[in-house]
């Protein structure tokens, strides 16, 4: 049985030419499906307010309730 050259490099390109589209659909895919957070628009919104150059006086993270009170100063 007679292999020629030419075969035996075409199959090894071909399989290298699927492992790197596997390994290109698997980076794409990865990046493209990074799941969203609250943190990431908190994240977002601060980096927006240090563009401005603005101060925060107050910032409330956690639950949409709130269960303690709030002194003012006198």
């Amino acid at each position: 049985m007679q292999t020629s050259e030419k075969k035996i490099w075409k199959r090894v390109l071909s399989v290298l030419i699927i492992l790197s589209l596997l390994a290109a659909a698997n980076v794409v895919l990865g990046e493209m499906l990074t799941p969203v957070t609250y943190a990431t628009y908190f994240n977002h919104d601060m980096e927006e307010i240090r563009k401005e150059g603005k101060d925060i006086d107050l910032l409330f993270v956690g639950a949409s309730r709130t269960y303690r009170r709030f002194l003012k100063k006198k």
